[in-house]
């Protein structure tokens, strides 16, 4: 990950680092982050952060953002412009890299203009419907809400109008590649008769079903580690 151009406020207290309104360059876009990093010990480590990211490359962002990558893995099927705009906290291992089961946060993707091509699941959505014009969606002006806790990243409902589809999406995957969404695919013209479907399985493997289906939910992951002393930021104005 090459960071470029760094500006921004640099707060050092005791075993704590703030970032304040520091920008930079990354994949191409600016990033503004408000930030806090600290240690209860030398293997024990936290951070908490607020970040804004505009017009930048999907794909570029999926294969150079390690975090990004696993957690937005439709990315890998995407290519277009989305911008976001997230809060999240949580532990560092180590190597400084994020323990997954400890991350909390929430936040928005803005699609602005986005192309799927080869997306696992829309391609299995299209075989079990028969509607092959919803295999690879052009996606545009959609906020695509979401929240992080638990190892599991639930994704608000949000509506895709494609092909003269109108598709809805909800549900729930882990950092581990289990999904479970419900989706309907609303029929042309207008999308007031629709299928109902299921999506369970893994990211690499979804399985579909026609139907409402049931209320499993994907295998949560607590952080069984208490050592604490994060604090979210607040969203800044």
């Amino acid at each position: 990950m090459n960071l470029q151009d760094a500006t921004g406020t640099v707060v050092i207290d005791k075993a704590k680092i703030s970032l304040q309104k520091t920008g930079f360059n990354l994949v191409g876009c600016k990033v503004v982050v408000d930030s806090n990093y600290g240690s209860v010990n030398t293997k024990k480590t936290f951070f908490d952060a607020y970040l804004q990211a505009s017009d930048f490359d999907i794909k570029r962002a999926y294969n150079e953002v390690k975090l990004f990558h696993d957690m937005a893995t439709a990315a890998g099927s995407a290519q277009g412009i989305i911008s976001l705009d997230y809060t999240l906290k949580g532990k560092l291992d180590n190597n400084m890299q994020p323990v997954y089961p400890s991350l909390e946060g929430g936040g928005v993707v803005s699609v602005k203009n986005v192309q799927m091509k080869g997306f696992k699941l829309m391609s299995a959505v299209a075989n079990k419907t028969g509607k092959d014009a919803i295999k690879s969606p052009a996606l545009s002006k959609i906020d695509i809400k979401s929240t992080v806790k638990n190892n599991v990243i639930t994704v608000e409902r949000f509506k895709i109008k494609t092909a003269g589809f109108r598709l809805r999406l909800e549900g729930k995957t882990n950092f581990d590649g289990s999904i479970k969404m419900k989706m309907r695919v609303g029929l042309s013209p207008l999308g007031i008769i629709g299928i109902p479907l299921q999506i369970t399985g893994t990211q690499t493997n979804p399985k579909i079903k026609m139907g409402k289906g049931d209320k499993d939910e994907v295998q949560e992951t607590e952080d069984t580690d208490d050592t604490d002393g994060k604090k979210t930021l607040e969203k800044k104005n």
